[in-house]
Order: C-alpha cells, then structure tokens, then sequence
C-alpha cells in the first residue's frame, strides 16, 4: 500500500477513509563534466529527498541520472529514458533542483515545459526556483520563462569569454593544445611555449628527406616499423603498445607547416555552443604566428615536399610516387604523359593518345633513358655535377618537360 495514502474526514458524523493514489515523482538529476561539488549528483539527490521526505502524497517513482552531460543538448541517455516514462504514464511529477538541471537550451526545455509536460498532465517543481508546478500561477510560468532564456545565455556567456581568452592565447603565439605536435616538446621555462624534441625531430626530418629522395608514403611506413620506431602518440605518452606506423600518419607530418617554425591554430571550431561538433575553419579565420619557435625543416625544403605531394600519382596500390610525376606532357595536345609498364620497364606515353582521345603522338620514353637526359641536361648547366637525380633538382631547375612528336625530350627550365 506505499503507493497509496489514506485520507480521513467525517460526512454527516460518518467516518470516511479515502484510499488516495500518491504521485510519482520523477527526480531528475544532471551533472556536467565540468561543474564542481555544489551540483554533485550526491548533493542534488538529498536535495530532493529531503523536500518530499514529510510529503505524503509523494512517492520517488525513479531517479534519472545523466552523469558527465552537458544541458545544452537533450541528447541524454536518462532524460530520454525519463520522458518515455512520461509518455507511458508513468510519472506525475518531475522534480529537479533547478531548471538549468533540465537543460540550458531555451527552445528544447521550452517545448518541454510547454507542450510535452502538459500533455501528459504532468508538473513540475525546481525546488531553488521556487516553481511548483501543483500550485502553478501564471507569474510562475512567466518565471520559468525567464529562467528558461537565463539558462541558455549563462553557458553562452561562459563560453565566449573562453573562446576570448583563449584566442588572445593563440594570437600572441602561445600554443595552448594539450599536447605539443610530434617533434616538439611543451618548454619547462615558457608557458604555452614549444621547444624541439631532438629524438623525433630527427624521425620528423627523415620523412622529409625520404619523400625527396623518391621514397613513397608506404616506403617510408614499412622502414618507421621495421626499426620499430614508436608512433608519434606512443611517443608523446611515453609508452610502448606495438602501434603502427600508417600512411595517414606521414600525410599528417608532411602537411603540417609547424615544422617550418609557423604555428597555425584553429583550424577547426566548434559550431557553436550548444553544438560541439569540430568543423575546418575557413582560411581566413585560421590564426597563424610566423617564425613562432624554432624550425626542423626549412621552408624551402617544404614547400618542395609539398609540390612532390601535389605533383604525385600513385603507380601501384603500395602509394608509390613517380619522380616525374606532375612535370611530363605531350608537345602535340598539353596533356599529361602516364604511366606504362612492360616486364623489363617503365615507360611514359601521352595519356590523350593512349585513350584514344584524338593525340596523333604515338611515341613513348623510356623511364630509364629519361632520367639519363635529364642528369646529361642538368649536369651542362651547372658547374656541381649530379649521377643520380631526385625530386629537389626537378623542383628547383625544371618548370615542365615535353615529348616531343619524334620522340625525343624538351625541357624548360624555370626563370632565374
């Protein structure tokens, strides 16, 4: 019978006894990750015990905890279940300590307050507001109005002034992100401050080289693993879990202009602040800080690995890259020369002409004897003799090099 409470009266001297049905209550209680004790699911729970403890009328149906969620989005796992209750008919009365508890978004706890909660006859009561729902007047649903609005500018506020705070950070150079890029170090002298970690600097500054050499992404893995280099993340957090190194890992150093002493931040931002999802930051909303710390690639020796990335074509599955790739056309239509191969070599012939595509230039280069024509061409113009060539010399000498109708090879050089 705790469901039940009894009532007593007297009719016409007749001593009635009224079985009365308690109210369910539902209490809801919600904390974020970053609140402190003074909302502590502890502190909320005997809150609310101890204002229905000399109610009779009352009873707890359930307690609905979202623990580590934040009010402004209802995407809760309790608040959810706690509204299927509500539409089962299980619940009579929702009892939180405050409204802000229920949420901080003014349109979503408003449809509650107002159309959800009234539909199924259900009250509310937030103890430190002062709002009872069982004995609602209509200053009080204006209140509730106000506190609504309130809830949702007051994370708002907070999460501006951070967004400020934090900015200025990153203006004035200071590098704020938990952990330092791979290469570097949080300096112990200066705040906020990165210094060159010698050890992966030097992983950091074979990548790049490898990628000048002709080595492809794949190349570049399978040597990091099989000397058992650790990750980058392995070693920042100094641990030792067999991870492997992948491609997606050199496409990330190669691409980050950190290395180069720039710092650039936010480069991606939250939608807003009820919305957390990260997306990329425009261009021109990216804060960049020049010669901001100490450099472990050159920005010249950047800006070629760059152009070897943009240039590339993958051969094979394995990502190789071709030295060539990105500076051969036909003299005849201006496309690009592609790729053939045969059991013995590698050939370059006009991608128009092998798809039949209306280009009347049928010849093709060997690979081999392509690179001998250049290092012979390379070698007349300066006094610094080469026998093997690599992507530096075609990035820094050659603007584009043609097959010609005849089959032989023109190169054009760039402008000094």
């Amino acid at each position: 019978m705790d469901d039940y409470m009894y009532q007593y009266h007297f009719n016409l001297n007749v001593l009635e006894v009224v079985l009365i049905l308690k109210l369910r209550v539902a209490a809801y209680i919600r904390i974020s990750k970053k609140e402190k004790e003074v909302n502590s699911i502890s502190n909320q729970k005997d809150l609310i015990d101890y204002y229905i403890k000399d109610k009779e009328d009352m009873k707890i149906y359930n307690y609905y905890v979202d623990n580590g969620y934040s009010g402004t989005s209802f995407d809760r796992p309790e608040l959810k279940r706690m509204l299927k209750d509500i539409s089962n008919k299980k619940v009579d009365i929702i009892i939180v300590k405050n409204l802000s508890r229920l949420g901080r978004n003014y349109i979503e706890v408003g449809e509650l307050l107002d159309s959800i909660l009234p539909l199924y006859d259900v009250k509310l009561i937030s103890i430190n507001d002062n709002i009872d729902g069982l004995n609602d007047e209509e200053d009080s649903y204006l209140l509730k109005g106000l506190l609504n609005i309130y809830n949702e500018s007051y994370p708002r506020d907070i999460s501006n002034k951070v967004k400020t705070a934090l900015t200025t950070k990153k203006i004035n150079g200071e590098f704020v992100t938990s952990y330092a890029p791979y290469g570097y170090k949080k300096s112990r002298y200066e705040k906020n401050k990165i210094t060159i970690d010698t050890e992966a600097a030097k992983t950091v500054k074979m990548i790049f080289d490898s990628i000048e050499k002709g080595l492809s992404k794949k190349e570049i893995v399978d040597i990091l693993n099989n000397k058992k280099f650790k990750t980058p993340m392995e070693h920042i957090k100094n641990t030792n879990e067999g991870k492997k190194w992948n491609v997606s890992m050199i496409t990330g150093i190669i691409k980050n202009k950190v290395y180069t002493g720039d710092l650039i931040q936010q480069k991606r931002k939250r939608i807003s602040f009820k919305n957390h999802k990260l997306i990329k930051t425009k261009e021109d909303e990216l804060i960049i800080t020049k010669n901001n710390h100490m450099e472990i690639i050159s920005k010249e020796q950047f800006a070629r690995v760059q152009d070897i990335i943009k240039h590339s074509v993958k051969v094979n599955s394995n990502n190789e890259y071709d030295i060539f790739s990105g500076y051969l056309k036909c003299k005849e239509c201006d496309s690009n020369l592609t790729i053939r191969k045969s059991k013995e070599y590698t050939y370059y012939a006009c991608s128009s002409h092998v798809r039949k595509r209306g280009c009347n230039n049928k010849h093709t280069i060997r690979k081999d004897i392509l690179e001998e024509k250049v290092i012979t061409e390379i070698n007349n113009r300066q006094a610094k003799k080469i026998d093997k060539l690599n992507r530096k010399y075609i990035f820094d000498l050659i603007n584009m090099i043609y097959l010609n109708q005849d089959g032989s090879i023109k190169i054009e050089y760039k402008k000094k």
